[in-house]
């Protein structure tokens, strides 16, 4: 399940019995507004109005105090909930500004995995000062002494290098319990996924997944990469907007379930389950036909430093995917589809 949606029903408790209405803007602006559909497609107006941007602002603020007012309420574990600000534009310039004395080379708009990849010096850095995994994110002093980046130890060296990287769970030997975190404490350890490795067979009705049957593409909020959404029939207006207002508000993880039970579109509308960040791109989003569609590598989503296969992989395989430099430089084979068989 997606980590965002656990929480989900204890959220739902802060808008029970609550209408909300943003105050109202001018007309020109509020005409301006009608004619948008999607939270992206307000997004985009209000990057190339200012005055949209400002005055849409100050017409949502009375809703989002109304809403934190009321979240802050909530408790999970006897512990309130707390409200953070998001990051203002000065705020994530000043973090760059930092982060550039990591990696000069890195741009604001680079925030797939794919292309922090890329950043050697940035991929430098988080090896010896991270531990990231799927659910848990770490990071710590390396306890070099020449490192340029990290300030001085102040614990006495021997308990610093007591402090380990939190391990994670594993398994037993007899495959029903987890071992004690006080074994684990100090040693190499492996990130296990239960959900990643079970079966994958989709929990899909038969003849659904198909190129015929793609309605929109949703990408991943960490890898970025594009996931078919199928549906058996044709979306009618009405659905295609409820799907879009779904997806404006979904935080979609490769994997998560696309609609919840509650849902008008659940059992409607499917995407695959039984795959991962490090899945590659389904093989009907290449033939796809419906809709807009990008040549971007099989493997990691990138459109840079695509290959051009040679005519000899040409003359063996009916299907040859996109394929990029840095996969390959990664040990990948070409991905190919239908071997061509050679008459005698």
């Amino acid at each position: 399940m997606n980590p965002a949606e656990r929480v989900m029903s204890i959220l739902n408790l802060a808008l029970q019995g609550v209408s909300l209405q943003r105050d109202p803007m001018d007309d020109i602006l509020e005409d301006i507004l009608k004619r948008k559909n999607t939270l992206e497609e307000i997004r985009n107006a209000a990057q190339e109005n200012m005055k949209l941007r400002l005055k849409l602002r100050n017409s949502v603020k009375a809703v989002q105090d109304l809403l934190s007012e009321r979240t802050k309420r909530l408790k999970l574990n006897e512990k309130n909930f707390q409200i953070y600000n998001p990051a203002s534009l000065i705020n994530i310039d000043e973090t760059f500004e930092i982060i550039h004395r990591i990696d000069s080379t890195l741009q604001q708009e680079e925030t797939s995995i794919n292309s922090l990849n890329k950043h050697y010096e940035l991929q430098d850095f988080i090896k010896s000062h991270y531990q990231i995994r799927t659910y848990s994110f770490q990071i710590k002093k390396c306890g070099e002494e020449g490192c340029k980046f990290c300030l001085p130890i102040r614990l006495p060296k021997d308990i610093f290098d007591e402090l380990k990287f939190i391990p994670d769970p594993m398994l037993s030997t007899d495959l029903e319990h987890y071992k004690d975190f006080d074994d684990l404490y100090g040693t190499e350890t492996k990130e296990f996924l239960p959900s990643a490795s079970e079966s994958t067979k989709e929990d899909i009705p038969s003849g659904i997944i198909n190129n015929s049957n793609i309605r929109k593409l949703i990408n991943c909020t960490i890898c970025n990469k594009p996931r078919c959404i199928f549906s058996k029939n044709a979306l009618n207006d009405e659905k295609k907007t409820s799907l879009e207002i779904l997806l404006d508000n979904v935080i979609y993880i490769c994997g998560s379930p696309i609609a919840p039970e509650t849902h008008n579109l659940y059992k409607k509308v499917y995407i695959r389950q039984k795959i991962h960040c490090s899945s590659p791109i389904e093989a009907v989003y290449f033939s796809c036909r419906r809709l807009k569609t990008e040549i971007i590598c099989f493997y990691c989503g990138e459109k840079n430093e695509l290959l051009e296969p040679d005519d000899s992989l040409k003359k063996k395989f009916t299907t040859i995917y996109p394929f990029c430099q840095t996969c390959k430089s990664k040990g990948y084979n070409w991905p190919t589809r239908g071997r061509i068989k050679v008459r005698n």
